[in-house]
């Protein structure tokens, strides 16, 4: 990453641009050591805007290649399922965007409803590609785990604590 803005990849003593923005972009690079891709989010305005919710442009590469393809913008981007499938929250919508890396045409979108704090961001967990559990708000400012079904496009709250001083994060454990 240059101050130029540039996103550079450095192999066999070669340095290659992979994305090019204006100066002071900020790069995010995240990776699994399970999976092929790379999912980039470049943040153009990184230095000049304090925003929590300042989208970024979200994309995805193979490893040692060059060539990326853009897959929205949001914020918050988290690999899923042995790293095949992304997700993103797009603030201003309040969607939570999911897309399958292998086949970036295959996706789905969560709508959340309006949020007391304009900050929260949900978390999400794919548990395989049917079933989704992620913390939301609701607009009264209280915290659940919901479990969103692909098949039928449905969410049911699965936990819900008593008051809405608590904050719900979640964790995944690898089976191996």
């Amino acid at each position: 990453q240059r101050r130029s803005g540039d996103l550079l990849l450095s192999t066999n003593f070669q340095v290659q641009e992979i994305l090019k923005a204006t100066m002071g972009t900020q790069y995010n690079v995240i990776g699994s050591e399970k999976s092929p891709w790379l999912i980039i989010k470049q943040t153009e305005a990184f230095q000049r805007s304090l925003d929590p919710r300042l989208v970024g442009k979200i994309f995805r590469t193979e490893k040692g290649s060059t060539s990326t393809a853009e897959l929205g913008a949001g914020v918050a981007p988290q690999l899923h399922l042995n790293a095949s499938w992304t997700s993103f929250y797009e603030p201003h919508t309040r969607q939570l965007v999911f897309k399958n890396l292998d086949n970036p045409q295959i996706g789905f979108n969560i709508q959340t409803p309006q949020k007391i704090n304009p900050y929260f961001f949900p978390h999400a967990i794919m548990l395989d590609e049917q079933t989704i559990f992620y913390v939301d708000m609701n607009e009264k400012g209280e915290q659940a785990l919901i479990q969103f079904n692909r098949i039928d496009g449905k969410s049911k709250v699965v936990f819900k604590p008593k008051g809405f001083n608590r904050r719900l994060e979640l964790c995944a454990s690898s089976k191996e």
